[in-house]
């Protein structure tokens, strides 16, 4: 982690509580599904809402593991 972060990323993340890392990866994890969704509606105009979704929710996935 360390070596991806700035030194001051790192000591605002260990000054946060339990509650407020939760909350930001919450938060983290909405706007990547918003910017999927984004995508998917920009390039397949045809797909209904559940489409989209699925699409968004397919590929966060596959990007986590």
């Amino acid at each position: 982690m360390n070596n991806i972060l700035h030194p001051e990323q790192v000591r605002a993340f260990r000054r946060m509580t339990p509650r407020q890392k939760l909350a930001l990866n919450a938060s983290l994890w909405e706007h990547a599904h918003a910017l999927k969704e984004a995508f998917f509606r920009a390039r397949q105009p045809a797909w209904d809402d559940e489409q989209i979704r699925q699409a968004a929710r397919e590929t966060i996935q596959r990007a986590a593991r």
